[in-house]
């Protein structure tokens, strides 16, 4: 390659005329292919063979001298600015003032076309030309230089009138008429490529497109959309078919912006058509009281929702969302109230009568919103939000439990509850397995999953904790339970709440471990040899069961027996520590010979002291039952109910001074007398025996208002001493709000409560108030 060093012998002259032979050489050639793009005529095959030819005779004039490379340059792009005058613009022109739109159109549109491939040619031809000059001094490239000519003889010409004809072929797209896509994709590329050639490109826009062409076009959509919007929304029937109509709208529109537009203006065109057919109308959408967001939850119109939330989840500040979100709410709340006055209006008529209904409805009706959130609205957190609301505002109702009184009737009695307490009986047939309607594994730990969903919206916590820990430990003592299934749903209690939560529950079933140990340990001891029964004890931990009130009961000789042995035993290895018996929980399994069969019969401990003593004594009043196992006669009673007036198992008879057995009476009264039923007869050859209900007063095991009360009291203080000892000194108001906020997680605390126990720390001179301001505590180490 020659070096482009100028030398002294040559002198302006010879520039000149090196500069006109090469000019002179070209110019003829790119006249003869403009005319043939024009159909004027076409390219010698000489010349043809001649393209490379051209760029060497460029190429070897500019290497002899830069005034030779810059005047061949600037002499281009004079030429072209004259050649585009000429043969270009003034025929646009001329059609421009003939007012027909359409011929204008193709017009341009074509004389652009021919143009983009003579700027190709020239490109190739001028390539070397351009490179150079455009390194050493700055300027534009041919291709540049090629466009620049265009824009300035013809683009500006008709850049208004072209435009016009292309939005009214838009607008008649619109209309739903057919246009010609692919010529109106050219028009707009004549826009686009205009703006790249002649300005550097910033943020992804082109202000030359932007200013001549897409601010056109986007106020021509507006003006179009606010105005069939009016329309579309006043028409008869409008509110319920509009969002399909601008879902349709809306689909032609970002089509159209594909298919013509920069792929910068796509965004432009949908904020468009969101800002005229959506954002000043989305509350009346929304709330309409026929075809609104809470109608169509009503209906279950899954395919309208989606569509709702597609048009509605981009306006400003998610508010179309929230009150999407806010009409989720209030249906969730008008169906979960729904069972919830079921569960009160209704008389259970059996286990779980009330419970199941309830339970299953309220995990069927999150199963349902969940997945529509998820199917439907992409998983918006904000959607699960107001479902949540929705069922914490409905599940903390008081609920009011409506059951038979016993002895049969049409009476009934009503006992206070909570959905709380509800949900742990549920989970405890759950776990026993009463439902029957789940056998595969994975659908069990499935099933769990839904259950402690419904419980993260339980604002008292505490008290499905006390009431799901005391049916923990029936299920631990007079079941086999399910220890994998109990594990599994202890384990997710713990992700959500805390070890905190659990270590008790946990400690029971670790209890339950160590009971075993103790068993094999006792039935290999000397102690156990010679029994009258097989005795199985489970030891428990005070500390991390329920508590139980002991009772008096005089044991049966044969019990008393096997518990003295045991004791013995366990004193070997625990000398200080003391066991106390708690009957309530034992159970007892009997072999009884009646006439017509012997029958296996498991019931409770204080059953089968009643019946033993019956049978020892043959014949025995309520009075001698009683004081012989060391009850009130008002707590024998139930336990004879159970195998008295039993329909099923009548196991004992009413008998007269004679022995004669008698009418059943449903009252049974202190003085009568009681004997085995001898004739008694069950299809089964061993079944279990109903127990009389021990209540849930305090020490049965059941949690009661006032031990849970209790408790709270116990947090509370905790609450108020851990923060205050760290911040020292505090305002009530900061003081309530702190502690609100760490005991939330297991149960509201109301004002009134924190106020009460902030004065009796006070009192305990755990606290004082401030000296200067009586709003203001001090910690008291």
């Amino acid at each position: 390659m020659s070096s482009m060093v100028r030398k002294g012998t040559k002198n302006e002259a010879h520039v000149m005329e090196l500069f006109q032979q090469t000019w002179g050489k070209i110019e003829p050639a790119m006249i003869e292919v403009f005319g043939v793009l024009y159909g004027e005529g076409t390219v010698s095959s000489q010349n043809v063979k001649n393209k490379m030819g051209w760029y060497q005779t460029i190429y070897n004039a500019a290497t002899q001298d830069q005034l030779v490379a810059d005047k061949l340059y600037h002499k281009l792009r004079e030429w072209l600015d004259a050649l585009l005058t000429e043969r270009v613009a003034r025929p646009v022109s001329a059609q421009s003032k003939t007012g027909d739109g359409e011929k204008l159109f193709s017009t341009v549109t074509q004389h652009y076309k021919n143009y983009k491939t003579y700027t190709s040619f020239g490109k190739v031809v001028f390539n070397y030309l351009g490179t150079y000059v455009t390194k050493r001094s700055g300027n534009d490239t041919v291709e540049m230089m090629f466009m620049k000519a265009f824009n300035k003889a013809v683009y500006e010409q008709v850049k208004g009138d072209l435009r016009t004809v292309i939005l009214a072929q838009v607008n008649s797209r619109r209309d739903g008429n057919q246009v010609d896509l692919s010529a109106l994709k050219a028009a707009v590329g004549i826009f686009i490529d205009v703006g790249t050639a002649t300005q550097v490109e910033e943020k992804g826009k082109l202000e030359v497109y932007s200013h001549d062409f897409e601010r056109a076009y986007l106020d021509s959509l507006r003006q179009v959309y606010r105005r069939r919007t009016t329309a579309e929304l006043t028409s008869e029937g409008g509110h319920y078919t509009y969002l399909k109509w601008v879902e349709t709208r809306q689909d032609l529109e970002l089509f159209l912006a594909r298919e013509l537009l920069r792929h910068s203006s796509y965004d432009l065109v949908r904020n468009a058509t969101e800002e005229e057919m959506i954002a000043p109308h989305f509350e009346k959408i929304v709330e309409h009281p026929d075809s609104g967001c809470g109608v169509l939850l009503e209906d279950w119109k899954i395919p309208d929702l989606a569509r709702m939330y597609k048009l509605m989840k981009r306006v400003k500040e998610q508010k179309a969302l929230h009150l999407m979100g806010k009409a989720m709410q209030a249906r969730i709340e008008a169906e979960a109230s729904e069972l919830m006055q079921q569960f009160n209006s209704t008389t259970s008529d059996g286990h779980l009568s009330l419970e199941r209904p309830l339970v299953q409805g309220i995990v069927n009706l999150n199963e349902k919103y969940g997945g529509l959130i998820k199917d439907n609205f992409e998983g918006s957190g904000i959607f699960f939000d107001y479902r949540k609301k929705a069922f914490q505002a409905t599940l903390k109702a008081k609920l009011t439990r409506t059951d038979p009184k016993p002895g049969g009737g049409d009476a009934t009695e009503q006992k206070a509850t909570s959905f709380s307490e509800v949900l742990a009986t549920f989970c405890d047939a759950v776990m026993k397995r009463e439902l029957k309607d789940v056998v595969d594994p994975d659908a069990e730990l499935e099933r769990l999953d839904q259950l402690l969903q419904v419980f993260t919206y339980l604002e008292e916590k505490d008290v499905f904790q006390e009431f799901y820990k005391a049916k923990l430990a029936k299920r631990l003592l007079q079941t086999t339970p399910n220890e994998d299934l109990e594990k599994a749903f202890l384990e997710r209690l713990q992700r959500e709440m805390g070890k905190a939560f659990t270590h008790k529950m946990e400690g029971m079933l670790l209890d339950r471990e160590s009971t075993k140990q103790y068993a094999e340990r006792f039935a290999s001891d000397a102690m156990s040899n010679g029994l009258p029964a097989t005795f199985d004890v489970q030891v428990l931990t005070e500390a991390n069961w329920p508590s139980y009130r002991p009772d008096t009961l005089v044991m049966p000789p044969s019990l008393q027996r096997c518990a003295d042995a045991f004791v013995r035993f366990y004193k070997k290895s625990n000398a200080t520590r003391k066991l106390t018996w708690i009957n309530l929980l034992g159970q007892a399994q009997m072999q009884i010979s009646f006439n017509r069969g012997a029958k296996d019969v498991t019931m409770s401990v204080y059953q089968a002291a009643v019946l033993l003593h019956i049978d020892r004594a043959g014949v025995a009043s309520v009075a001698d039952i009683a004081k012989a196992i060391g009850f009130d006669p008002k707590q024998v009673k139930p336990h004879l109910a159970s195998m008295y007036l039993h329909k099923m198992f009548s196991m004992l008879s009413r008998v007269d001074e004679n022995g004669e057995k008698q009418a059943p009476n449903k009252t049974i009264q202190d003085t009568e007398r009681f004997a085995v039923n001898d004739g008694f007869m069950h299809k089964m050859r061993k079944f279990k025996l109903p127990t009389a209900s021990s209540g849930s007063g305090a020490g049965s095991g059941m949690p009661t208002d006032k031990e849970i009360d209790g408790r709270r009291n116990i947090q509370v203080d905790a609450a108020v001493v851990r923060i205050m000892k760290s911040r020292r000194t505090m305002s009530f108001a900061e003081l309530q709000d702190e502690v609100i906020r760490q005991l939330t997680k297991y149960f509201i605390p109301q004002p009134k409560l924190i106020k009460m126990r902030v004065e009796d720390l006070v009192t305990r001179e755990y606290l004082r108030r401030h000296e200067d301001d009586p709003k203001m505590f001090d910690y008291l180490a």
